[in-house]
């Protein structure tokens, strides 16, 4: 009943435990898996008692004295101990390995990276086929290894031989019958991604190593959109413009955008578009990453009812990609020409300090002096961002990695629920703006979590307090206005955007101020679903758009205003907005505790 039996000890295979771990080779062909109490390993006596419960159908088969056995799908299939090669335990591995079906092996392995395919499920799925069905899933696999398999074989994160949690399968009834039937698989795999069927006979799709970075759906949705005769010919030319592909992938939150950019934005085609901006804004990521700063720049100088990453999907699909860069470029020299960052002699709170993580010598920037200092060695323009760091919008840090020297921004985000705000990596630049090394980028994307631990609450919770004052009290200064090209542009994009034409639709915000007003007073009046008026105060000082809300002529906070440009026009037009109370959390800090709906007619709805 059983062919061969394997005992390791699970911290041989870099597991957090010391129980046992069994692998059986089964007369049926199956590959076991099983997780044992520690004092179990090496008892062979168990090897037929075990294997007949698995015969019969048990998940979890009974040990002496009670105990259960867990059975481990996400497993390895061909196990390798952290052991010395001539270890005898590390040669009886390499022979269990060696009885299994290596066509079957060898399928897999071809699959691997970024997702894994090797495991015990995805064996078992194959040793199970017919020679017939057997045949055609490998032809599926080999023909359509992008598509056809995360449907027929689970897409492994990892191979984990501790956790017994089934890794779910991407489920597609019709694409697993259309295999089996010899039916059409193009079209089944096309209707399932939701592509055209030239997209899936496209040579891209044969390539078994997508990027693990990039979100596979919303890549093959952009390669979609590109008029089919311009679209890569090869893997090599997603591999040539991922510089390119990253930050447009990271704009895009659904399929319809994503093709609307690949059609407008990039119908000269990926290379050709890659060529054309490598030649005038190279280097093109980094480019790109500071585009969002103008964009912000946009919507806060010029009251634009749209989010900055609409503004930049808009833009880019209107008039181009270059066009935006070009803005861009145009702002930041406009924005540095008309106004220099000043000393206004604070330190900035500490948030990590100088110190050292894994490898990585860090240095906070806290005071506008260290700013000046880290832009004259560098040769670039961090000093720039001083106020931004001031007004608590990100923090600055200068690394060191292995003798290599970048500055990276991790941008501040105060309204998460958990942990009083949140960082995150936006820029990380070398001397000149240049590109780091990708030991640099993975050092310094692992100092996010840093920043973001637990411990830290307290210090991101003053940054958030601070934050909201700063934005009551002074607006959203720091963004310079845009020079007059780009404002022509503007208006243009916006006059192409249809985004007057949407459907009634709710805005969800905050209440900017709250603990500074009368809402702690009030807050057990309160509930979800209560609802707010919405007051316009043209003559406030710090904000003409200023939009207040009060409960009862109570007066609660006001709009932030990344929200009240819209909000404020429509109630200066005399239409009748909702607004009520969507969720009320009464432990969370004052500026996160209230959330609001706003029903947003369109401009047109009186």
């Amino acid at each position: 009943m059983v062919r061969m039996a394997l005992w390791l000890r699970g911290a041989w295979l870099g597991a957090d435990d010391a129980d046992a771990r069994l692998w059986l080779q089964l007369d049926d062909g199956r590959v076991a898996a099983l997780r044992l109490p520690a004092d179990f390993f090496g008892d062979d006596s168990l090897v037929p008692v075990l294997a007949r419960q698995l015969r019969d159908g048990a998940d979890t088969p009974h040990l002496p004295g009670g105990e259960g056995a867990v059975a481990l799908p996400a497993a390895p299939v061909t196990p390798l101990p952290a052991l010395a090669w001539g270890d005898p335990r590390h040669e009886a591995a390499r022979r269990f390995a060696a009885a299994l079906d290596q066509d079957i092996l060898r399928c897999l392995a071809a699959l691997n990276e970024p997702w894994t395919f090797d495991s015990v499920a995805n064996y078992n799925r194959l040793a199970r086929l017919d020679p017939e069905r057997r045949r055609r899933w490998f032809q599926a696999l080999e023909r359509f290894p992008l598509l056809a398999a995360p449907v027929l074989l689970t897409a492994h994160t990892r191979l984990d031989a501790a956790d017994p949690a089934p890794t779910p399968r991407d489920a597609a009834p019709a694409v697993i019958e259309a295999v089996e039937r010899g039916r059409d698989l193009t079209g089944a795999l096309a209707r399932h991604e939701g592509v055209s069927r030239s997209l899936v006979r496209a040579p891209v799709c044969r390539w078994t190593r997508p990027f693990p970075d990039l979100d596979r759906r919303l890549l093959l949705y952009l390669v979609d959109g590109i008029p089919a005769h311009r679209r890569p010919k090869a893997p090599t030319e997603l591999a040539a413009a991922r510089e390119l592909l990253r930050p447009l992938l990271a704009l895009l939150d659904h399929p319809g955008e994503a093709r609307r950019l690949g059609a407008t934005a990039l119908k000269a085609g990926l290379a050709a578009t890659q060529e054309s901006l490598e030649r005038r804004f190279a280097p093109l990521e980094p480019a790109l990453a500071d585009s969002r700063d103008f964009c912000r720049a946009a919507v806060a100088t010029a009251d634009v009812p749209l989010s900055p990453r609409r503004l930049a999907l808009a833009w880019m699909q209107q008039r181009g990609i270059a066009s935006l860069l070009a803005a861009s470029r145009r702002w930041h020299r406009f924005a540095t020409e008309t106004e220099e960052p000043t000393d206004t002699g604070e330190i900035l709170p500490t948030i990590y300090g100088d110190g050292e993580y894994g490898g990585l010598q860090i240095r906070e920037l806290r005071r506008f002096a260290d700013f000046e200092r880290e832009g004259r060695e560098m040769r670039h323009c961090v000093a720039s961002y001083w106020d931004i760091c001031r007004r608590g919008r990100s923090r600055i840090f200068a690394l060191a990695h292995r003798g290599e020297r970048g500055t990276a921004e991790y941008a501040f985000d105060p309204e998460p629920e958990e942990h009083g705000g949140r960082f995150r990596l936006v820029q990380l630049r070398g001397p000149d703006n240049a590109e780091v090394s990708e030991a640099l980028a993975r050092a310094a994307a692992a100092f996010e979590t840093v920043l973001n631990d637990p411990r830290r609450t307290e210090a991101r919770r003053r940054i958030a307090v601070d934050y909201h004052r700063r934005h009551v009290d002074e607006g959203n200064p720091g963004l310079h206005p845009l020079d007059p090209r780009s404002r022509r542009e503007l208006a243009a994009v916006l006059a192409a955007a249809e985004t007057a034409r949407h459907p009634r639709q709710r805005l969800r915000t905050w209440i900017a101020g709250y603990q500074y007003h009368q809402g702690e007073w009030v807050e057990a009046y309160l509930s979800c679903g209560t609802p707010l008026r919405l007051v316009r105060e043209p003559d406030n000082p710090h904000d003409p758009l200023a939009v207040r809300v009060e409960w009862q002529g109570i007066k609660l906070g006001y709009i932030p205003r990344r929200d009240n440009g819209p909000i404020a026009h429509r109630l200066d037009a005399g239409t009748r907005l909702r607004c009520r109370v969507l969720r009320l959390q009464r432990e969370a800090p004052p500026w996160q505790r209230l959330h609001l709906g706003i029903e947003m007619p369109p401009y047109d709805t009186p």
